[in-house]
């Protein structure tokens, strides 16, 4: 792509909005300030150093989340995406407040392919304004022989939970020239849903399915917008519906799911991060028979399925939102980050959360595994937190880090059979002002190492600055 003097033009309502790509790298607005460029005094630095990006939108930001797509670019670096979500109170209404009519009428806000360039560090490129969400937090990167492409939860999640509107899911098919990306087919799902996490797999026989999780059990096609629905992809014809209906725990929110055979057995695996139901009102009456989340071995063979359910750290609050597996000297660990659920209408919907660990051991159909070790992660709420596993100290073992933190950027260690926390002395984001911070681990397979990107989870702002670490 030629980006000499590329211009996107955003249009709102009432202005419209000019970005330049200059054939430096460099972006201005229609004002003349300079917007995609790196630290001036840290140009001279390798591409080992850190550095800030800003993306400077024409909307007002509540949050913003970062996802790793892995290496779309093939340069053994990971790319990854900013995503964000509209600020309702910049419109005159409250999220989570906000009722069907209200919530269509909110901007769609931008979302950025954030990838490695030959110089080793990173530039963004906007996704076409189609895809734009007012909301948008789960998203996948995933190939399809030499086909790169982009899946995105458009969630719109920002009202009254009976009356949120949803977005169509979307599909992007990227190709590159050397490193600079090009987007050159967009594919939607035909209804509105309610996106809270997705993943991908592949069949024995080479298909291509995305699995994702509108918060209910799965159906054969999204009824309404909460319905859980598993898609066949074509890369040529787009979405399908697979009719795929595997087990989920009902009466449960499934706000985090992975796919993949993590006993090694050969059949696929599925892991669900879960929160409890409750009725909507100021009672905020459990419906869940049995809160907590869960893993399924062999998911897609109800013949064969093994239920595994883990103790719910906050009980009959339990919200789970993440659900990993770290395999360390072949003894599997469980891992979760959750909160206390207080119920949609409670002054504070969320609060404490929590690292949960269990380690794995043989259980009966439907048993339950134990806490082995729990942290309080000291965040208000651990909605969106993420687990990565990356070999921090280079001792040979990965460790454990929560993509979200407020006060403590540390690691959580398996040393002499316990889990410890480590102080993570590396150069990310400033957070004088206390704030949640949101970061994403990116690896550098030629360096041998990883950075994190790392910005403000709760921005209130129209630009969003982005900090790349130093080499870990």
């Amino acid at each position: 792509m030629n980006l000499r003097f590329l211009t996107i033009i955003l249009f709102l309502t009432f202005q419209s909005y000019a970005l330049t790509f200059k054939s430096d790298g460099t972006v201005v607005d229609n004002d003349g300030n300079l917007i995609d460029q790196t630290n001036q005094d840290q140009s001279s630095q390798n591409s080992k150093g850190s550095y800030n990006l800003n993306f400077k939108t024409n909307f007002s930001i509540d949050e913003s989340y970062l996802n790793n797509l892995g290496d779309l670019n093939n340069d053994n670096i990971d790319d990854f995406l900013l995503s964000l979500m509209v600020d309702p109170s910049a419109y005159g209404a409250q999220f989570y407040d906000i009722d069907y009519e209200t919530a269509e009428q909110l901007p769609r806000v931008p979302s950025y392919l954030v990838y490695s360039s030959d110089d080793g560090k990173y530039s963004f490129e906007l996704l076409p304004e189609e895809t734009w969400s007012k909301r948008m937090w789960a998203v996948e990167g995933f190939k399809i022989d030499d086909r790169r492409f982009i899946l995105l939860g458009r969630n719109g999640e920002v009202g009254k939970p009976e009356e949120n509107p949803g977005e169509k899911i979307a599909v992007i098919e990227v190709n590159f020239n050397k490193t600079i990306p090009n987007f050159v087919n967009t594919f939607f799902e035909e209804k509105k849903t309610v996106t809270a996490a997705l993943d991908t797999f592949k069949s024995d026989d080479g298909n291509t399915y995305l699995v994702i999780s509108n918060y209910n059990i799965f159906s054969t096609k999204p009824f309404n917008v909460y319905d859980s629905v598993i898609y066949k992809f074509d890369p040529n014809d787009g979405f399908s519906y697979s009719n795929l209906l595997p087990y989920a725990k009902d009466k449960n929110a499934h706000n985090g799911v992975r796919i993949f055979d993590f006993d090694n057995n050969g059949q696929l695996d599925f892991l669900a991060a879960a929160e409890i139901w409750k009725t909507i009102d100021f009672e905020a009456k459990p419906l869940s028979q049995f809160p907590g989340s869960y893993a399924v071995l062999n998911w897609l063979d109800k013949n064969k399925n093994l239920i595994i359910r883990l103790e719910p750290r906050f009980e009959f609050d339990h919200a789970g939102f993440d659900l990993n597996v770290l395999d360390i000297n072949d003894q599997k660990y469980f891992i979760e980050t959750s909160s206390q659920f207080l119920g949609h209408l409670s002054k504070d919907v969320f609060k404490n959360s929590a690292l949960s660990i269990y380690k794995m051991n043989q259980v009966e159909n439907y048993g339950t595994l134990n806490i082995s070790q729990t942290f309080d992660l000291g965040l208000i709420r651990a909605t969106q937190s993420k687990t990565f596993f990356y070999d921090f100290d280079k001792d040979g073992k990965d460790e454990i880090f929560i993509n979200n933190y407020l006060k403590n950027r540390n690691y959580f260690d398996l040393i002499d059979n316990t889990w410890k926390e480590v102080p993570l002395e590396y150069s990310l984001i400033s957070n004088s002002r206390n704030q949640m911070i949101t970061s994403v681990l990116l690896e550098n397979k030629d360096e041998n190492c990883a950075v994190l990107a790392s910005t403000y989870l709760y921005q209130k702002n129209k630009t969003v600055k982005l900090h790349i670490s130093d080499c870990l």
